[in-house]
């Protein structure tokens, strides 16, 4: 048995219905077994800056970033992409640049706006 195919996953079939708990559980033991060791330190502060933007189209990207010794990993992304499209209320057409600390799965620092569409 592969893993859960989130995609074609039917909740109605009971059989996708009876095996659900078991194949998701199996893969959050692979995922962490797999990615675990990029997993940012717990009560350890990394400095840091994302650069990204907000299109006039409506789309969020992040271009850049970095956080010294943290490497990238799912659960990086996951946080910047969720701390960045938090937001909404940016203006259309810019890009920004954050800088400041990443601890706990939050993000602390200022953001500036570097280029905005005219």
């Amino acid at each position: 048995m592969g893993v859960l195919n989130l995609v074609a996953y039917d909740p109605c079939n009971y059989m996708d219905a009876a095996f659900a708990p078991v194949v998701l559980e199996n893969y959050r033991i692979a995922h962490k077994n797999t990615w675990g060791h990029l997993a940012p330190e717990r009560n350890k502060t990394y400095c840091g800056y994302i650069v990204f933007t907000l299109t006039m189209y409506g789309d969020m990207t992040i271009i850049d970033s970095d956080f010294g010794d943290l490497p990238d990993s799912p659960w990086l992304f996951d946080a910047m992409n969720e701390f960045v499209f938090d937001d909404r209320s940016l203006p259309e057409g810019a890009v920004f640049r954050w800088e400041g600390t990443f601890r706990n799965y939050r993000f602390d620092g200022t953001r500036t706006v570097i280029y905005r569409r005219k």
